[in-house]
């Protein structure tokens, strides 16, 4: 995972949008989250899941506040789930305010 002080991984977009899904679109049951957290597990080996970079919001898409509607409750739950999931949570800078 680390060489030469670098960190390598990726961000995972799949995970970004099962989590929407489940609590932003109210698109998922929790049966399908299960499901689909799981699928995505098994397709890498374990370190590469490690690595995975797990990010609601980055500089490429919304502010995860705006996507909540400023309902810091939901955003603080999402963050929770965000960092009891397998791989490497990153805020975005401003997240830890909401």
């Amino acid at each position: 995972m680390a060489e030469d002080n670098l960190f390598n991984g990726s961000v995972n977009y799949a995970f970004n949008d099962t989590i929407k899904d489940y609590f932003l679109n109210k698109k998922a049951t929790v049966g399908s989250l299960i499901e689909a957290v799981n699928t995505q597990l098994v397709r890498y080996y374990k370190q590469k899941n490690q690595g995975m970079l797990l990010m609601l919001d980055t500089p490429n898409t919304p502010r995860i506040l705006s996507e909540c509607k400023d309902d810091k409750k939901l955003m603080r739950a999402m963050l929770a789930y965000l960092f009891m999931q397998t791989g490497s949570p990153v805020l975005l800078y401003g997240t830890e305010l909401g």
